[in-house]
């Protein structure tokens, strides 16, 4: 195949080789992704409870607030186990059917 090239133009200027910057943003993304898949609220353990409550935003403000509660000294509304977090024995409140989250009404 024969092309003409115009005299007047320059070359297309040579790719830049990839930078450790470039790799590292890549291998990030690359990570976030495969995290993402991996977290998504329909595999967390607390799925159930996070629907029940009528989503994320709702599931962590109670247990925001519960939690300030039990930091100021509330008892708590179910027996501790041994080896669980707060989070753990607020989403069993939450299951037990002791706390539940109401949308107030705006007039």
């Amino acid at each position: 195949m024969n092309t003409v090239t115009n005299p007047n133009t320059a070359p297309p200027p040579a790719p830049k080789p990839l930078t450790l910057a470039c790799l590292r943003v890549d291998a990030m993304v690359r990570r976030l992704s495969y995290w993402s898949d991996i977290m998504a609220l329909t595999n967390t353990q607390y799925a159930e409870t996070i629907a029940a409550v009528g989503g994320y935003y709702n599931f962590v403000t109670l247990v925001m607030r519960r939690m300030k509660e039990l930091h100021n000294g509330k008892a708590p509304m179910v027996e501790p186990q041994t080896n669980e977090d707060e989070v753990d024995m607020i989403v069993r409140e939450i299951d037990s059917g002791f706390l539940e989250i109401s949308i107030a009404d705006s007039k």
